[in-house]
């Protein structure tokens, strides 16, 4: 919906409100005269016809964007907070399905319900339709437009001992507030049917325990599988070692670290409540990934100082930089004095704002693999050791585009242990990993530093 009027108690709608519904309009009637359509010839690898009938409310969580169950399902789960606020799920239809849900309803005495509009143009449309007084009248915590709680700023986070539930889209271990809290997502619907119950439920139009089989055959109806007649020839050419640019390293090496986690994300690495402060490079350092490892930094610090071997590299699970776009996240452990990042891979965004800050990266499935083998794995809100000393010496030849790892002498004596029990490391020659190459555009911009 789009709002034409002007808001409650203004004279006109703003210029550049105007000029936005100008603009939607324009891109609305031109996909209508013009629909969408694939091409003729198109060839599908498969078909999936899926019954929708049998889906149900999920929520996600806690502190995780991987686990999902029906909402009410299992045991009981008591909340303090809920939160609808963020540009994800506060939009006009979303204040209009929570009010729905909370329409002669209170908000349960023990948890604070907090609403802010994704911007003032969907205030204005909620205070139009009469929904934003429909959550007032429940007891929710009016809060102005734009980010707040959800990148843990502003009033209303998440503290220790707390658990949440909220309609936005992040929910990593420390970003809405405390590590100590706990948060989960779920839709306007269910956020607001939970506040009302102080407890997680699904909204008033499905029955709490009805717990359809949400994943699994019974979702999908009929299943077409058509295999494709066109062959994977670009994946199965072998590709040429790119050449290395004027300036770009043909050796980087060091001690090497491993936080083990998947998913480890840019809340994890640089917190949000710190985006809008003017640190100094080396404030940014100290506070590089404290969010994952609050004992990260003195790691570092201790590790480049006992160390006579140069730089220290940090290797990671899959998926490294998850999250939300911020840039501190690159430039804060290239404040941290790492030489390079290894990982199973990145994601597109910090991949682009690890280059543009000069922050070598580079993916390598076998040598995660063998450090997840060696010294342990997990995720970013649950690893019983978030970072380690390896205790082996990481040599990157960018020439060969290969990794080659062997055991430091005067590694700690518990770093030793882990690498003496692996026979895979050879004392003498080391032991080899393939890197993906990186072409001569990502290689000129860190080689531009």
């Amino acid at each position: 919906a789009l709002v034409g009027e002007a808001r409650p108690g203004a004279s006109a709608l703003l210029p550049s409100a105007a000029s936005r519904v100008g603009r939607a309009r324009e891109v609305v009637e031109g996909l209508l005269a013009r629909p969408l359509r694939p091409d003729e010839d198109v060839d599908y690898a498969q078909r999936f016809r899926l019954d929708l009938d049998q889906l149900t409310p999920l929520v996600t969580g806690g502190n995780t964007l991987k686990s999902a169950a029906p909402a009410g399902a299992g045991d009981r789960v008591k909340i303090h907070k809920a939160w609808l606020v963020s540009c994800v799920n506060a939009r006009a239809g979303d204040v209009a399905a929570a009010a729905r849900e909370l329409q002669g309803k209170k908000v349960a005495p023990w948890v604070k319900l907090y609403v802010a509009p994704a911007s003032s143009e969907v205030q204005a449309e909620a205070e139009q339709s009469g929904d934003w007084q429909v959550l007032l009248d429940a007891g929710a915590i009016p809060l102005p437009p734009g980010c707040g709680a959800c990148a843990g700023l502003g009033a209303g986070t998440i503290e220790a001992g707390e658990v949440g539930i909220a309609a936005t889209n992040r929910n990593f271990k420390g970003r809405m507030g405390s590590r100590d809290g706990v948060v989960h997502l779920a839709s306007p619907s269910v956020v607001a049917a939970s506040a009302a119950a102080g407890y997680i439920v699904p909204p008033s139009t499905v029955a709490i325990g009805a717990t359809a089989d949400w994943v699994g055959e019974s979702l999908v109806k009929e299943l077409d599988i058509q295999h494709s007649s066109r062959g994977l020839e670009s994946t199965e050419l072998a590709r040429e070692l790119p050449e290395l640019v004027s300036g770009f390293p043909r050796i980087i090496e060091g001690e090497l670290l491993w936080c083990g986690a998947d998913n480890i994300s840019t809340d994890g690495i640089y917190h949000g409540r710190l985006m809008y402060e003017d640190l100094t490079p080396e404030q940014m350092a100290d506070a590089a990934m404290e969010n994952y490892d609050p004992s990260f930094s003195s790691t570092v610090q201790e590790l480049r100082r006992g160390s006579g071997h140069g730089s220290v590299l940090l290797a990671a699970g899959c998926n490294f930089g998850s999250g939300s776009s911020r840039e501190q996240a690159a430039q804060c452990l290239k404040y941290a004095g790492l030489g390079g990042l290894i990982a199973g891979s990145f994601s597109a965004t910090y991949t682009r704002n690890a280059l543009n800050n000069g922050l070598p990266i580079f993916e390598s499935m076998e040598l995660v693999q063998y450090l997840k083998d060696h010294f342990g794995s997990g995720t970013e809100a649950s690893i019983e050791r978030p970072t380690v000393r390896t205790g082996l010496r990481l040599r990157l030849d960018l020439a060969a585009w290969q990794a080659c790892v062997v055991p430091v002498a005067s590694a700690p004596k518990a770093a030793q242990e882990d690498v003496g029990s692996s026979k895979a490391v050879d004392q003498g020659a080391g032991r080899m990993f393939p890197l993906v190459p990186i072409g001569p555009v990502a290689q000129e911009l860190l080689a531009c530093g």
